[in-house]
């Protein structure tokens, strides 16, 4: 057993909170006077009533720990932090609380930052335990995820609603104003190969399903891509064999097969940049909801994407993206360059309120028209523009704003999201030209295994 001791003094106040880790467990002992009078007393309620007291913080953590509520501790030893950021020891107690909660790499961020710290010799002890580990931990595979699912509103999910022609071909677009519902898995695996150094084997798989109440323009696919890290000691290399499918409907839309390798280092505490390489064979059929043969959309796929992220704050980070996009396909009515470039902005705060807002922009030049469809050579130029925002809060401030004072445990986990996005097409070929607004509300939970 191993007790870890924190300390706060306010102005006319001293008092200590005693942290136990037995086999992993974190479980808190207070003593009974204190337990009783403050953290039995002491409720959400009472820390959006004064979210800035340091004192009603610790006393509502002292709970959260008692209720084996480590999501919530988590969140609030944040805010805790973000209100005295050289409140080492608390930092101290976010590592082993991130620890129980499985996420090794906070945890190590959390004691990396402390070594450099004046601690005491029994807090200096206890990180050096911690840091043990998360060494040891980090050998064991783990497996990460995000489950979403939730409600959408689309203004117009193809092109422009109604019929159109290019050459000999007509092209028939479902009417506007789509309602639906979707659902998203996302994980992230590693497996260690041990030793000292990083070098570890990836997974990342992302699938998403989605409907409209009609049974138009339903959409899903599965993404799956699998290779080792390599850690280079200054930065990390992923290479990884990629494949996926895609579906409208109950049509096989496309498929994907190829590799890409993915170069990122930290340039400082709070820059990272990468740098992504990825080759694949893509096959479309373009020909699903036409009554001929417009071309031959498979081919060799090429991408190159530098990005950068620009970490402002502990709950802003500003990041930008560059992509080229080139495809030799069948036909040269779908062969295309295109080059891109994005920027966004992120916020997160210690309740778990998020905010993200992102822009982009992408520059797309087909070689040619179809030739079964127009007989001439004409370029066929398209600038596509999307705009994203995405607004979230952890359910438990639902309760909170129903006059709940005492939310669910699980509360603490789910957040609950209203997301938009435009979407704009502008082209040199009518038939092509289209826009779409996107609205949706979701509910949202990350998972360990």
């Amino acid at each position: 057993m191993c007790c870890l001791f924190v300390r706060v003094v306010g102005a006319s106040a001293r008092w200590a909170l005693s942290l136990v880790i037995v086999s992993g467990l974190v479980v808190v002992s207070v003593p009974p006077a204190r337990a009783q009078s403050q953290a039995g007393t002491v409720s959400y309620q009472d820390v959006l009533a004064n979210p800035d007291d340091l004192l009603t913080n610790i006393a509502f953590l002292e709970f959260q720990l008692a209720e084996a509520d480590f999501a919530g501790a988590s969140v609030t030893l944040q805010r805790i932090l973000l209100l005295n950021p050289g409140f080492d020891e608390a930092r101290l107690l976010r590592a082993a609380v991130l620890l129980r909660l499985g996420d090794d790499a906070a945890a190590a961020s959390d004691l990396a930052y402390l070594e450099g710290q004046p601690l005491s010799p029994e807090d200096r002890a206890e990180a050096d335990r911690l840091a043990g580990m998360v060494r040891t931990s980090t050998l064991d595979p783990r497996l990460n995820g995000l489950i979403r699912f939730g409600g959408i509103y689309e203004s117009n999910p193809s092109q422009s609603p109604g019929s159109g022609q290019v050459g000999n071909q007509i092209f028939d677009f479902p009417a506007d104003d789509q309602f639906g519902a979707f659902g998203e898995l996302q994980m992230l695996g590693e497996m260690p190969l041990g030793g000292a150094s990083g070098h570890a084997i990836r997974l990342e798989a992302h699938g998403l399903a989605r409907a409209h109440k009609d049974g138009s323009s339903a959409h899903s696919f599965a993404r799956l891509a699998v290779g080792p890290r390599l850690d280079l000691g200054f930065a990390f290399m992923d290479v990884m064999a990629l494949g996926g499918v895609e579906f409208i409907g109950e049509d096989l839309y496309g498929s994907r097969l190829g590799a890409r390798s993915t170069f990122t280092v930290d340039v400082s505490d709070r820059v990272v940049a990468s740098f992504r390489v990825e080759a694949a064979h893509d096959a479309v059929d373009v020909n699903i909801g036409t009554d001929g043969t417009i071309g031959d959309g498979d081919g060799l796929q090429f991408i190159l994407r530098p990005a950068i992220t620009y970490r402002i704050s502990d709950a802003w980070n500003l990041y930008g993206f560059a992509t080229y996009t080139t495809k030799d396909a069948g036909s040269a009515w779908f062969s295309y360059d295109a080059f891109g470039a994005g920027l966004g902005l992120a916020y997160r705060n210690a309740i778990g309120y998020r905010v993200q807002l992102a822009v982009s922009a992408q520059d797309i030049s087909y070689d040619a028209a179809n030739p079964n469809l127009v007989a001439s050579t004409i370029v066929r130029d398209e600038t596509r523009f999307v705009v994203y925002g995405l607004a979230a809060m952890p359910v438990r401030e639902l309760f909170a704003l129903a006059g709940r004072s005492d939310p669910p445990a699980w509360a603490s986990s789910w957040s609950v999201e209203a997301f938009g996005r435009y979407d704009i097409n502008q082209s040199n070929v009518d038939v092509y030209h289209s826009s779409n607004f996107t609205f949706g509300l979701s509910l949202a939970r990350p998972f360990s295994l």
